[in-house]
């Protein structure tokens, strides 16, 4: 059941509003707000990325009584890390791929709807990282909970 929470639902959220940006967004008159949204992603994504790998680490290397409580609830706090970890890395190829290509000059390109895919699905990406914060939240807070019961 986790594991459709985890990976599944995400996905295909994201590619849903891939989809639905891509044909009913009306990207092509306001390519130049997405793409200085594309250049501001940069610093959230490094903030994010700076603090996901601070805690993960606090967390693994931490010998406190309430980390020693959470781990050993191994299924969760195993999911947790797994999880936590794949957030840092998507994290980071997020942000990559938006200095990447909020910085790149392919927005005048009008051949084949470039443009509009690629925002489309920075768009989608950018949905799948949101859920993935909020469900890392819940995951710790839910770690928490059954920590102090």
């Amino acid at each position: 059941m986790y594991r459709i929470f985890d990976y599944r639902v995400p996905f295909c959220g994201a590619i849903v509003v891939t989809i639905l940006f891509f044909k009913y967004a009306g990207i092509s008159k306001q390519v130049q707000i997405y793409q200085e949204f594309m250049k501001s992603f940069v610093e959230f994504g490094s903030l994010c990325f700076g603090v996901l790998l601070t805690f993960f680490g606090i967390v693994i290397q931490s010998s406190s009584e309430t980390i020693r409580r959470m781990k050993r609830r191994t299924k969760n706090f195993n999911r947790f890390i797994v999880y936590n970890r794949d957030i840092i890395i998507f994290s980071l190829v997020l942000t990559i791929f938006a200095y990447i290509l909020g910085n790149l000059n392919f927005w005048k390109i009008t051949t084949y709807s470039i443009s509009e895919l690629v925002i489309s699905i920075f768009i989608g990406a950018f949905t799948y990282f949101i859920y993935g914060l909020l469900y890392l939240l819940i995951i710790f807070f839910n770690l928490l909970r059954q920590h102090e019961d």
